[in-house]
């Protein structure tokens, strides 16, 4: 209730905000630029993001914002999962989704906002179902551990996200979206520019009814049943699986000159979730609401090559759940976090210097004691360049101390090279460890308070090589066609100890336990192809990931898991796109395949392979100083029936279509 009066109040803000910007003549909109719509727009690269500078001989991607503007209805899950390495462990349209990073569990994966981790503290991982991407203003991911820098859980890659409008202009962003299975979106998004100071508002509402179709297809191996088309059993709908979510996120930035800069950031947001049953289970009526409240404030003072900044965040994350089973039950957690940053840069050296605090509580429904966390922590970072910046070096260094003890030294160290203009090497080493979530210590008749943490090294190294805005001579004449290509091959190494995994503990109890060391090895290649000309752009690109994740060594007797892959860990996962641009129009096309993956540690269980494809089509319309986008996007094209994780339906083809109006 308060969040939605305070959502009002806002909107009632905002439209007497906006009615000033439209009598202002101070800022031109965006729209009001004369646009050369033959002409192909270039890709809009990501700034803003903290510690960019500190990431050498590290892999890192970004998505624009073409790429999230054509998945604006969807959550971060499809987005990552459309556009990234990242295998998004599924259960559903909806449903909670998390992250396998480069083998990793779902807790291994830092998501990072305006640098603070966003991972809930009672679960230590994130549901990326309930992040909306229409909120991001860009994504970067980062590859392997950057503990060092951040801590706890960065051992298979960190996602930052962007949400801050770099803009220097006003203007106003209107988006209005509906889709199969009932589903109704709108988000609204206004950035105001003054003479020293911006602000943005951001709301989006998603209403589905989520009845989505699917096939009640048996797709664990071997079984009898499997050898049954899906096309031979009949269509079922899902039940139960509505659900509203309300999210608001507020951001201002005042800059005195070129020394002072205040950011002020506010993101409030409620989900509330029914839970489809599994394939062939009954219907318990599952519900599940998610409320959470972030507050940031940041300064900044700069002086030349010294830079200071002073961050401070309070976040309180709340969940409720329950069933015919199982009646209401809630927890609540609460962090605040602060840092105090020291850059200093010259032309061939950054050095940065910080120091952290977290004070984390969390309270559940079932348990009579509240638990707590205290940190402390120092880190920094030196970067040395060589040979006018050919040779780049870093060494970064992270003391901490939980509940007064302290945690091992956690080293980094990375370097790059350029071997020509176009071609580059890039490689790291890094010591990793993720502390036992609250769950795992505590849960009531289940936690293990003598858990230790998992910890490990990972090694990587990359090439990558770029070739941009070639022309040809025909004839004496320059021709007006260029081509883009880049291609990065990386290799990964990460051995990680004390691996924690629940065991069963007799009658329906489970508890964690330290039992594994897990080595995951593997290789990424990403490459793109772009041929332009005057009035359109011809592109083609591809992901692809092969992953070893194996137990070595096991605590227990007789582990049938040894040296096998780890459950739900695709070997293989393949992605590939062609993206058409001519004027105002854009098609893409996408698919993906996901490998086989064991479900049981023994491996006499799995799920088969599965691909699915997407289509998206645009049009961008200009006029009266405006202009409006419509897409319509199709997912799983050719109507596969598949399962992300075993007894999960996923839905048959379906549709989106969005229109975007920005002012």
């Amino acid at each position: 209730m308060i969040l939605k009066k305070v959502i009002g109040l806002l909107v009632c803000m905002g439209l007497i905000c906006l009615d000033a910007l439209a009598g202002s003549q101070a800022k031109p909109c965006a729209a009001s630029v004369q646009t050369d719509t033959s002409r192909v727009l270039q890709t809009i690269k990501i700034l803003g993001l903290r510690y960019t500078n500190f990431y050498t001989g590290s892999k890192l991607s970004t998505l624009d914002s073409n790429s999230l503007g054509a998945l604006q209805q969807q959550s971060l899950a499809g987005v990552l999962a459309n556009q990234s390495h990242i295998f998004i462990k599924s259960y559903g349209p909806g449903m909670l989704a998390t992250a396998g990073f480069r083998g990793g569990n779902a807790n291994h994966t830092a998501v990072i906002w305006n640098g603070f981790s966003l991972q809930n503290p009672i679960s230590g991982q994130l549901d990326f179902s309930t992040i909306p991407s229409f909120l991001l203003e860009g994504i970067a991911i980062q590859y392997g551990s950057q503990a060092a820098l951040f801590g706890s859980g960065n051992i298979g890659g960190t996602i930052h996200l962007q949400t801050q409008n770099n803009s220097k202009v006003s203007k106003l962003n209107v988006m209005l979206g509906m889709g199969s299975y009932g589903a109704k979106v709108a988000g609204i998004k206004y950035h105001l520019v003054g003479t020293n100071w911006q602000m943005q508002q951001k709301i989006f509402l998603d209403q589905t009814e989520n009845n989505f179709a699917y096939k009640a297809v048996d797709a664990l191996y071997p079984q009898v049943s499997a050898a049954l088309k899906p096309s031979d059993l009949p269509t079922i709908r899902a039940e139960n699986g509505q659900r509203n979510l309300l999210a608001w996120l507020q951001e201002f930035q005042f800059q005195r000159g070129l020394k002072h800069q205040l950011n002020v950031h506010t993101w409030l947001q409620k989900s509330d979730r029914h839970i489809s049953p599994s394939v062939n289970a009954v219907n318990l009526h599952a519900q599940k609401i998610d409320e959470t409240a972030k507050a940031m404030l940041e300064y900044k003072f700069k002086l030349q090559a010294y830079e200071l900044q002073a961050r401070y965040a309070f976040m309180l994350d709340g969940l409720s759940y329950k069933s015919d089973q199982l009646n209401e039950t809630y927890s609540l957690s609460a962090s605040s976090t602060a840092y105090l940053d020291q850059f200093y840069t010259k032309e061939k050296f950054q050095l940065q210097g910080s120091i952290m605090t977290l004070q984390t509580r969390a309270k559940l429904s079932e348990s009579p004691d509240a638990w707590y966390q205290d940190k402390i922590a120092l880190f920094g970072t030196f970067k040395y360049a060589l040979f006018q910046h050919k040779l780049k070096q870093q060494l970064t260094l992270r003391q901490e101390w939980v509940n007064g003890a302290a945690i091992p030294l956690m080293p980094a160290y990375g370097v790059s090279y350029h071997l020509s203009p176009n071609i580059k090497l890039l490689g790291n080493i890094a010591r990793s460890y993720r502390l036992p979530s609250f769950s795992d210590l505590y849960w009531p008749n289940m936690g293990n308070p003598n858990l230790q943490p998992e910890y490990g090294w990972n090694q990587e190294i990359s090439i990558t090589a770029e070739k941009y805005r070639h022309s040809k001579t025909i004839r004496g004449t320059i021709s007006k066609n260029m081509v883009d290509a880049s291609a990065t091959l990386t290799w990964f190494n990460k051995n990680i100890h004390n691996w924690i995994i629940w065991l069963p503990a007799g009658g329906n109890l489970s508890k964690p336990m330290n039992v594994y060391q897990v080595w995951s090895r593997g290789a990424e290649f990403n490459w793109s192809f772009t041929l332009k000309s005057k009035k359109s752009s011809l592109e083609f690109g591809g992901e692809h990931d092969y992953t070893i994740s194996t137990n070595q060594s096991s605590s227990l007797g007789n582990d049938a898991s040894l040296f096998k892959q780890l459950i739900y860990t695709p070997r293989i996962k393949h992605q590939w796109h062609i993206h058409w641009q001519k004027g105002n129009y854009a098609v893409q096309f996408f698919n993906h395949y996901v490998g086989t993956r064991f479900v049981s540690s023994d491996h006499s269980n799995w799920l088969m392979p599965f691909s699915y494809s997407g289509l998206n089509v645009s049009k961008n319309w200009h006029g009266f100083n405006k202009q409006l986008k419509t897409q319509f996007f199709i997912n799983n094209l050719f109507n596969q029936s598949y399962q992300v994780m075993v007894n999960q339906a996923m839905p048959l083809v379906n549709y989106q279509i969005t229109l975007n109006l920005i002012i």
